[in-house]
């Protein structure tokens, strides 16, 4: 009897299987579809956002926070530094062999 119940649990566990096995292939079958479609879709959106000029992604609240920080803080503050380009002196004589 044990024996019978032993026999009757493995074939209705390779049953299982046999039902379960292509359920679970179909499901990710459509999983893996369905992911590739996105990615091939957020990188054509991407590629358009990036060529036409516009940013790909949105900024944070933290990030809009600090730029009218920034902003604020730029305003209040005179700008003393002057930027002033680098002049070197040229050499009144040359300074390679005499010919």
């Amino acid at each position: 009897m044990d024996l019978l119940v032993k026999l009757f649990k493995r074939i209705a566990l390779g049953a299982l299987y046999l039902v379960g096995s292509p359920l679970i292939a179909f499901a990710f079958a459509i999983f893996l579809t369905y992911g590739l479609l996105v990615f091939i879709g957020v990188a054509l959106k991407s590629i358009y956002l990036f060529f036409s000029g516009r940013g790909v992604f949105t900024p944070f609240p933290e990030d809009l926070v600090a730029h009218k920080r920034y902003q604020f803080i730029m305003k209040q503050t005179p700008n003393t530094h002057k930027a002033e380009p680098i002049v070197t002196p040229l050499p009144s004589t040359p300074t390679g062999p005499k010919s």
